[in-house]
């Protein structure tokens, strides 16, 4: 059998490359920084002073406005301390005539008005008014603040006048 002579392998060309320069940023040119010059006055004249700033002056606050409220049953216990009497029973007795009761929440005034803790006023006939300005009749009676009356048996009388029964019906037609 014939002998082939060894086959060299082919080595692809590779077309030349140039060198590459690395590229450098442009340089900007330094300009020289000057000290400031400080402002000088001619010759002979003297400095003048600063004036006050010309401008709005606030005017001076007014005193805040205080909003006090009294509780009358704290009032009684500060007064307590200025010629009370503590009575064997837990009452106080003051000085006006006025009696704190022994729990200290309810004051009896002279006139037989009693205020209590919560709020409710007592007066003598029998009425109660609440804080919200409900009055509170002896006979059973509600009257709120805006007209609207509760009668004992339920009944309910509106402002605008209609009536209504203790079920919700209407009793009187418009």
């Amino acid at each position: 059998m014939p002998v082939k002579p060894p086959v060299k392998p082919t080595v692809p060309v590779k077309p030349p490359v140039k060198p590459t320069v690395p590229v450098k940023p442009p340089v900007k040119p330094t300009v020289p920084v000057k000290p400031p010059v400080k402002p000088a006055l001619p010759p002979g004249k003297a400095p003048i002073p600063p004036t006050k700033p010309v401008g709005p002056v606030r005017p001076p606050l007014q005193w805040p406005t205080l909003n006090i409220n009294i509780d009358p049953i704290a009032f009684i216990n500060l007064l307590n301390t200025l010629g009370s009497i503590r009575n064997s029973d837990g009452t106080t007795s003051l000085p006006d005539g006025s009696l704190v009761n022994a729990d200290k929440n309810s004051v009896k005034r002279p006139d037989g008005i009693i205020q209590h803790a919560d709020g409710r006023v007592e007066y003598p006939d029998g009425r109660i008014v609440w804080p919200d300005e409900t009055i509170e009749y002896p006979d059973g009676r509600l009257v709120w603040k805006d007209g609207t009356e509760q009668y004992p048996d339920g009944r309910v009388k509106y402002a605008d006048g209609s009536i209504f029964d203790a079920s919700g019906n209407q009793i009187n037609a418009e």
